[in-house]
């Protein structure tokens, strides 16, 4: 027997997408309920919707999707399916204060004799 898991944020979105339709599927989604049960308004449920759709839709071929390797929770939309390399990237080195030149101290020090 498979263990149970616990479903992840994309499939219970989806779920309540599906629960906000008629029986037969021939109502649109009401993103109304959707929104209420999520806390979400109703413009990012229909976003959230939408972005949710178009990663499903390209994991699709000829109609048909190989479950065995689609995993809607392992992976969010936008984030690559590649392994992390062994060797990071060089950190960028951060700004420094640059030294005052000659030219820039005598500058300073002609203004604050003014003054």
């Amino acid at each position: 027997m498979a263990p149970k898991a616990k479903p992840g944020a994309n499939v219970m979105f989806l779920y309540l997408c599906l629960r906000s339709t008629n029986a037969e599927g021939t109502a649109p989604i009401d993103f109304g309920a959707v929104a209420a049960a999520t806390g979400l308004n109703v413009a990012a449920a229909r976003m959230r919707y939408s972005r949710l759709k178009k990663v499903l839709d390209a994991q699709m071929v000829d109609g048909k999707v190989n479950l065995t390797k689609v995993g809607l929770d392992e992976q969010q939309p936008g984030e690559s399916s590649e392994a992390p390399s062994a060797a990071p990237s060089p950190a960028k080195p951060r700004g420094q204060k640059r030294k005052k030149t000659q030219k820039a101290a005598k500058n300073e020090d002609a203004v604050e004799d003014e003054e």
